[in-house]
């Protein structure tokens, strides 16, 4: 297929660093002309406290972006059962309907 059949380009990118994730995107639709689609992305090895922080300074800078370079993003943390290590980093537990502290945050209810 050529560059004229690719709509978006699909990628995932884990960190604490919210300028870096931004400048991640930006090069990455700028090297292929076409919107990202992140799919993929948290801080989730931090404590509970930093991974809010960083939502809190992401969010909006991905918000802000033109949808010519950022058209989708999705936050992404492993099932506990998968890597316990990656608990703190569910918006939303299983079996539980609640969601978590990062999960209210992400959706801006707190």
């Amino acid at each position: 297929c050529g560059r004229d059949t690719i709509q978006f380009i699909t990628t995932h990118k884990y960190g604490c660093n919210a300028t870096d994730t931004v400048e991640y995107v930006r090069d990455l639709s700028a090297r292929y002309g076409k919107p990202v689609w992140l799919t993929e992305f948290s801080c989730q090895w931090a404590p509970v406290p930093k991974q809010i922080a960083y939502q809190q300074e992401l969010l909006p800078m991905l918000d802000a972006l033109p949808s010519s370079v950022m058209e989708r993003y999705a936050w992404f943390a492993a099932h506990p059962g998968a890597d316990a290590g990656r608990a703190d980093a569910l918006l939303m537990p299983p079996p539980s309907a609640e969601l978590t502290r990062l999960g209210q945050n992400y959706l801006g209810r707190t």
